[in-house]
This record gives structure tokens, C-alpha cells and sequence, in this order.
């Protein structure tokens, strides 16, 4: 697994560090069917190989930033598909968090990159708040000013048109609001059969920020699950956002600080921690593998975030490994599940066929994946909200792929909230759903 170093000191140490890493390209052209933005736009900049040349530039002193550069890193998924399909392994991810890390310094002060920090710090980042905005965006849509602007998205082309499917698919409300966190020791589900008695495991549940402010009631549903697969689950009172979108977006300083207040929470630093960490959101995995980087080897902080990447698992891994299995008839007539993962669960922590085995598992359910294979759907943290016109050309293509010709699956199956978001866009922009 590649790990994201971070550097502590000196102007241009990151650029640096992803020149030496981009070096390391061999330009075999493996990466360019595995990207998204590739396959969509068509242009070698918008390919791992393109941008991968133009940081290594960058980094010698041969271009600077100019609007071309700037939008090849802009436009980018952060995918990591092409970590999976690189033949000598060069961490892509490294490259482009390198290079992001560059670009948000110098842009540090501009109005548009200081307004989108305070965001992801005083907003993004608390489920509560998140869940609020959602709401009111809600009411927003159904009001008269929302139909005026859904009049006005009638070019099809516009940002406003792109924008707004993103905006409709979020939960307006109802549902579980409270989520896992309103209980510490769930019962298990009267439908749900453990495992055959064992060791008691400590299974600590992290609820995350979008999944608890946007889909609760999957966290709920998760520490049912886990409680009937014979984990004793607990819910730490003082977790928080796993910092991966203040990271991706160059805030450093942010990221570090939520971890090592999650580190303090899961009682890694300086507690009892638990047997397992047990997630739902692939995004949020991934980032507690790498998070390590932010701290400097040989301080409590950085053994704390290696033992909590090692504890860290998927549900899916843990469901699998204690010999849960759904009690019942299963389903009232046969269902067709479309499984569409989360990158960073695939590209990152190597976590494919856990989900798939799970969700196979079903009596009376067929899955498949998508006929792509299951590349991103344009998801991508706040990609959607960022450049909603090019994650809507991603997320039709992705559609096609999940929707082709003839019967739409019954189900569409994620495994993280931007995931899940994207795809309710998705299914209304395909005229799958009302």
C-alpha cells in the first residue's frame, strides 16, 4: 500500500517529492484505459501519463503553473486506478498530492481557495451542520425560487444544469437523523444470525462526517450488523471527520489535527483501543491507512496512526471474517445488484471481492459490476461540487455502464456517501428514478 508522505519544511518540498516520484514513470500508456477523465475528455493531459510529465516539468524548472497545467490537476479524480493498473507501481497518489499541495500554497490567500477551506473545516466536517445544509438545500429546490432555477437549467450545457441533479440527491430530511451515535450498544437484528460463539471482539465504529450527516441510518444499519456478528460494537463519543477532503484539498494543518484527535478518541494515544475499527465509507479507509504521513517518524502520533491504519478494516472484511450469514428467506422475488465500489476502497486498501462475497451472499440476489469494471463514478470527494459539468459527463458515462440496453438493475449497491450521493444523481439523470 502507498503511503502519501508529507513535507514538513521548505518551499516547493512537495513539488520536489512528487517530481522524484513522477521520475519514476515509464511511460508504457497501461494507466490510460483505467482513467476516467481520459476516457471521457480524450486528451493526454487529462491521463495519469499526461499529468504525470507535466508535474515532472513543473518540477525541473522547464513550465510553470499556467491555466492548462492547472486544469489537467483540477480535473483530476484522484482516483488511484492507475496506481492498480501501473506495471512498475509509481504512487500516483503521491504525485498528485505533491502537486496539489504546490497550488493550494500559492493559492492560500485567494478568496475562492480561503471560502472553500472554511467550509470543509466549519461545515463538511461536522455531521450535524453537514445534515442541516442538506435540508435546507432541500427546501430550497421546492420552493418558487427552485423552480425558477430549475427553469433555468433548461440549457442543457450550463453549470446550473450540471449542478442541480447533484444538489436534488440530497436527503432532505427524515429517516434515523441521530444515527449510530444515539446508542453505544446495539442489539443485534431479530432477522440476522451471529457467527458460532468466539473470542468477544471490540469492534469501534466510525461514523464519519458525510455518511452520519447524510445517511445515518447506514450507521445504524452497520453497528446492528456488527453486533450480530457477536462484536461487542462501540461508538467513541468524541470521534470526528477523518480529515481525508481537508487533505486532498492541501490543507494539511486541518487533517493533521483531526486525526490526532480521532487518534485521541479510538484510544490510541494514550488509551484502551479497540480490537478493530470498523468502517463503511471507503474514502475515509483509505485516508486512515496513509494518514501516518502527517506526523514525523518517531513520535507518539505517528506509531498511533500506524496502529490505527492496522486495525482499520472494511465492514465487509469483518462481516466475511466472522462467519456472518442473513437469517431468513431472503428476498420476495429475485433481485439484480449492480455492485459499484468505491475507488479507494479498490485502488487503495485492495479491498474487491470482500463486498462482492457479502452481497453474494443474499439469498434470491445476483450481482455483477458494472460493464467498466467499476471505474469512478465522478464522485471523488467534492469533485461534484467543484466541477459538476465534467462529474456529470463522468457519471453518464459511468450510468451507460451500469444501465445499458434493456432490464435497469433493482439495485445499485456503494460502499461510501459521495459514492452514494453521486448515484442518486445518477439514477434520476438516467430516468431511472422519479
Amino acid at each position: 500500500m502507498s503511503q502519501v508522505p508529507v513535507p514538513r519544511a521548505g518551499t516547493g518540498a512537495s513539488l520536489r517529492m512528487a517530481g522524484d516520484e513522477a521520475a519514476r514513470c515509464i511511460h508504457c500508456g497501461f494507466c490510460l484505459p483505467a482513467c476516467p477523465t481520459y476516457q471521457v475528455f480524450g486528451q493526454e493531459k487529462h491521463s495519469p501519463r499526461g499529468r504525470i510529465q507535466l508535474v515532472k516539468a513543473w518540477s525541473d524548472g522547464r513550465i510553470e503553473p499556467d491555466p492548462s497545467l492547472i486544469e489537467a490537476l483540477d480535473l483530476c479524480l484522484g482516483c488511484r486506478a492507475c496506481e492498480t493498473a501501473c506495471p512498475v507501481n509509481v504512487h500516483y497518489g503521491v504525485i498528485l498530492e505533491g502537486a496539489r499541495d504546490e497550488l493550494a500554497r500559492r493559492r492560500s490567500r485567494r478568496l475562492m481557495q480561503v471560502l472553500q477551506r472554511w467550509v470543509l473545516r466549519h461545515i463538511a466536517a461536522h455531521p450535524g451542520r453537514l445534515g442541516l445544509l442538506a435540508r435546507l438545500t432541500a427546501r430550497l429546490l421546492h420552493s418558487a425560487a427552485g423552480r425558477l432555477m430549475a427553469r433555468a437549467a433548461r440549457r442543457p450545457h450550463g453549470w446550473l444544469a450540471a449542478v442541480l441533479p447533484f444538489a436534488r440527491a440530497l436527503p432532505g430530511g427524515g429517516g434515523n437523523r441521530r444515527g449510530a451515535g444515539a446508542r453505544r450498544q446495539p442489539k443485534p437484528p431479530p432477522t440476522s444470525s451471529p457467527a458460532a460463539p468466539v473470542q468477544p471482539v471490540r469492534a469501534a465504529l466510525f461514523l464519519g462526517c458525510a455518511q452520519e450527516g447524510l445517511f445515518p441510518d447506514v450507521n445504524a444499519a452497520t453497528a446492528k450488523l456488527l453486533a450480530a456478528a457477536g462484536l461487542t460494537v462501540e461508538i467513541p463519543a468524541n470521534q470526528g471527520c477523518c480529515g481525508a477532503l481537508h487533505r486532498h484539498q492541501g490543507d494539511v494543518e486541518h487533517a493533521r489535527f483531526l486525526i490526532r484527535r480521532n487518534l485521541e478518541a479510538f484510544g490510541f494515544l494514550g488509551g484502551n483501543p479497540p480490537d478493530v475499527v470498523v468502517l463503511n465509507a471507503g474514502g475515509c479507509l483509505a485516508w486512515l491507512k496513509e494518514a501516518a504521513s502527517l506526523f514525523a517518524p518517531d513520535t507518539p502520533e505517528h506509531t498511533a496512526a500506524r496502529q490505527l491504519a492496522a486495525r482499520a478494516r472494511d465492514i465487509s472484511e469483518v462481516l466475511l471474517e466472522r462467519g456472518w450469514r442473513p437469517a431468513g428467506a431472503g428476498v420476495d422475488r429475485p433481485l439484480r445488484v449492480v455492485y459499484q465500489p468505491s475507488c479507494h476502497l479498490s485502488h487503495v486498501c485492495g479491498v474487491t471481492e470482500a463486498p462482492l462475497a457479502l452481497l453474494r451472499a443474499l439469498p434470491g440476489v445476483t450481482v455483477s459490476l458494472p460493464a467498466d469494471g467499476g471505474a469512478c463514478c465522478g464522485s471523488a470527494g467534492i469533485y461534484n461540487a467543484l466541477h459538476p459539468q465534467a462529474s456529470a459527463g463522468i457519471l453518464a458515462r459511468k450510468m451507460q455502464h451500469i444501465a445499458p440496453a434493456g432490464p435497469p438493475p433493482d439495485v445499485i449497491v456503494t460502499s461510501n456517501p459521495g459514492c452514494h450521493l453521486q448515484l442518486l444523481a445518477g439514477v434520476r439523470q438516467a430516468g431511472l428514478a422519479e
